[in-house]
């Protein structure tokens, strides 16, 4: 596992209407800027939800624009994977929980043993986070798109 957790963002649920206005070049720059508060609300919202310990995952959240028309949320810290995604039971060295478990005042054999019987609980922030945000987007984004068909069509 590389160890990153990354949520692509592209508008196929608009395809035709981005269609249309891309070859009549209209939509082009607000599109993008479109594309960036989606992106950066996910990331935003991805922070705000993201596993608080030390702040590694929080600060690893980042917006990448590999071209005009997609976006990457990711998450960086090495471990973002496990946290998001949780982990199975499983024997973690105890060197691995020390840090945390001092940090919390738990033995540090105790929590690998936990681990072991257990694994750990998954926080999809990124998930969380943009399903929130299309959730609150779709009525609005689902309007705009009809009443600009609905104008292209004329």
């Amino acid at each position: 596992m590389s160890g990153e957790v990354v949520f692509e963002f592209e508008p196929r649920s608009l395809a035709k209407l981005h269609r249309k206005l891309t070859r009549s070049g209209l939509i082009d720059i607000p599109a993008e800027k479109f594309y960036d508060v989606v992106a950066t609300t996910i990331g935003k919202r991805g922070r705000d939800k993201a596993p608080e310990d030390l702040g590694d995952v929080k600060r690893g959240i980042k917006v990448l624009k590999p071209d005009r028309e997609t976006r990457l949320v990711v998450a960086t810290a090495p471990h973002s994977i496990y946290a998001h995604e949780g982990t199975k039971p499983h024997w973690p060295p105890v060197d691995a929980v020390r840090g945390w478990a001092e940090r919390h005042g738990i033995e540090p054999f105790l929590v690998a043993r936990a681990i072991s019987k257990k694994g750990t609980k998954a926080v999809p922030f990124l998930k969380d986070a943009a399903e929130e945000t299309f959730q609150r987007l779709q009525p609005s984004l689902l309007s705009f798109s009809r009443g600009v068909e609905k104008q292209w069509d004329r």
